[in-house]
Protein backbone atom coordinates (compact mmCIF):
# COMPACT_ATOMS: atom_id res chain seq x y z
CA UNK A 1 0.00 0.00 0.00
CA UNK A 2 1.51 3.57 -0.90
CA UNK A 3 1.94 5.32 2.47
CA UNK A 4 2.72 8.82 0.94
CA UNK A 5 3.75 10.78 -2.23
CA UNK A 6 5.80 13.86 -2.59
CA UNK A 7 5.37 15.49 -6.32
CA UNK A 8 7.46 18.17 -7.68
CA UNK A 9 7.08 19.75 -11.21
CA UNK A 10 4.35 17.72 -12.32
CA UNK A 11 1.86 19.34 -14.66
CA UNK A 12 0.26 21.83 -12.56
CA UNK A 13 1.93 20.93 -9.17
CA UNK A 14 5.13 22.67 -8.34
CA UNK A 15 5.52 20.38 -4.94
CA UNK A 16 2.59 18.50 -2.95
CA UNK A 17 3.54 16.44 0.00
CA UNK A 18 1.34 14.11 1.26
CA UNK A 19 0.80 11.47 3.52
CA UNK A 20 -1.85 9.00 2.53
CA UNK A 21 -4.48 6.48 4.89
CA UNK A 22 -5.90 3.32 3.59
CA UNK A 23 -9.04 5.49 2.64
CA UNK A 24 -7.54 8.67 1.37
CA UNK A 25 -10.20 11.69 -0.42
CA UNK A 26 -9.01 14.79 -2.25
CA UNK A 27 -11.18 17.00 -2.94
CA UNK A 28 -10.73 20.97 -3.82
CA UNK A 29 -12.05 23.63 -5.95
CA UNK A 30 -11.74 23.39 -10.36
CA UNK A 31 -9.01 23.79 -11.33
CA UNK A 32 -6.77 22.68 -8.54
CA UNK A 33 -5.09 19.83 -9.21
CA UNK A 34 -6.85 17.21 -8.16
CA UNK A 35 -6.68 15.43 -11.67
CA UNK A 36 -3.60 15.96 -11.86
CA UNK A 37 -2.30 14.82 -8.23
CA UNK A 38 -4.50 11.69 -9.12
CA UNK A 39 -2.11 11.28 -12.55
CA UNK A 40 1.25 11.60 -10.72
CA UNK A 41 0.10 8.00 -9.04
CA UNK A 42 -1.15 6.37 -12.55
CA UNK A 43 1.97 7.39 -14.07
CA UNK A 44 4.66 6.67 -11.61
CA UNK A 45 3.20 2.88 -11.83
CA UNK A 46 3.14 3.21 -15.18
CA UNK A 47 6.48 4.36 -15.42
CA UNK A 48 7.63 1.65 -13.15
CA UNK A 49 6.46 -0.97 -16.28
CA UNK A 50 7.27 0.98 -19.43
CA UNK A 51 8.86 4.41 -18.64
CA UNK A 52 9.29 5.54 -22.35
CA UNK A 53 5.37 4.17 -23.42
CA UNK A 54 4.55 5.83 -19.84
CA UNK A 55 6.11 9.22 -21.32
CA UNK A 56 4.69 8.80 -24.85
CA UNK A 57 0.96 8.51 -23.37
CA UNK A 58 0.72 11.38 -21.91
CA UNK A 59 2.37 12.85 -24.85
CA UNK A 60 6.12 13.24 -24.02
CA UNK A 61 7.96 14.64 -21.07
CA UNK A 62 6.81 18.72 -22.26
CA UNK A 63 3.50 17.91 -22.07
CA UNK A 64 4.13 16.69 -17.77
CA UNK A 65 6.80 19.09 -16.82
CA UNK A 66 5.99 22.06 -15.13
CA UNK A 67 7.25 24.66 -17.04
CA UNK A 68 9.04 27.70 -14.61
CA UNK A 69 12.00 29.44 -15.91
CA UNK A 70 13.08 30.30 -12.46
CA UNK A 71 12.70 26.06 -11.38
CA UNK A 72 14.82 22.73 -12.22
CA UNK A 73 13.21 21.40 -15.50
CA UNK A 74 12.74 18.03 -13.47
CA UNK A 75 10.00 16.21 -12.69
CA UNK A 76 10.33 14.34 -9.21
CA UNK A 77 7.59 11.64 -7.81
CA UNK A 78 8.66 10.06 -4.53
CA UNK A 79 6.68 7.19 -3.26
CA UNK A 80 6.47 5.23 -0.15
CA UNK A 81 5.25 1.82 0.36
CA UNK A 82 4.36 0.05 3.28
CA UNK A 83 5.74 -3.70 3.13
CA UNK A 84 2.98 -5.96 3.02
CA UNK A 85 1.54 -8.05 5.45
CA UNK A 86 2.68 -11.44 5.77
CA UNK A 87 -0.23 -14.25 5.28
Amino acid sequence: MWRSIEIRNFRSLEHVKATLAPFTVVVGPNSSGKSNFVDAFVFARDFESDASHALQNRGGIASIRRWNPARSLGITLDVHVAKPARC
